[in-house]
């Protein structure tokens, strides 16, 4: 089974609207995807809410960029690996924002969650967006 061959990092910090802190699902899954710590790999999102050029400066430091499309009916994802991140609406809900927008890893070809890195494990109620990683060239 794929999962058993997956190392899973899990969310270090979770979202608190009544501070305004972000969760870093995005940070987990995307360990995941690497399959390494990362251990200098900064919070994706940004003070004001977008994301983080810090988070990503860093995935090129390691020689990754993180790639992203939205999922729509009538395309063909088979050139993507077969594990990557799925964005969506969550089951969490907050009365004052609604579903929250989370990650998960997920089993493209089997369509299902093999990880949440939330603690509660909910998953998501709709995949929105794939997200994926590729080692970037080196020049000579």
């Amino acid at each position: 089974m794929i999962v058993d061959a997956l190392r899973l990092y899990d969310q270090e910090c979770l979202s608190n609207p009544k501070t305004g802190e972000r969760g870093d699902c995005t940070r987990a899954c995307v360990r995941t995807l690497a399959q390494c710590d990362l251990e200098d790999l900064p919070h994706p999102v940004a003070r004001d809410g977008g994301w983080n050029d810090d988070f990503y400066e860093a995935l090129e430091a390691a020689g990754l960029v993180l790639n992203f499309c939205r999922c729509r009916d009538g395309i063909d994802y088979s050139p993507l690996p077969r594990v990557v991140a799925a964005g969506g609406p969550t089951v969490r809900t907050d009365p004052e924002k609604g579903n929250v927008t989370h990650m998960v890893i997920w089993d493209r070809v089997a369509e299902r969650c093999l990880h949440d890195p939330h603690p509660s494990r909910a998953g998501l109620l709709s995949v929105e967006s794939f997200y994926w990683l590729e080692r970037l060239e080196v020049a000579a």
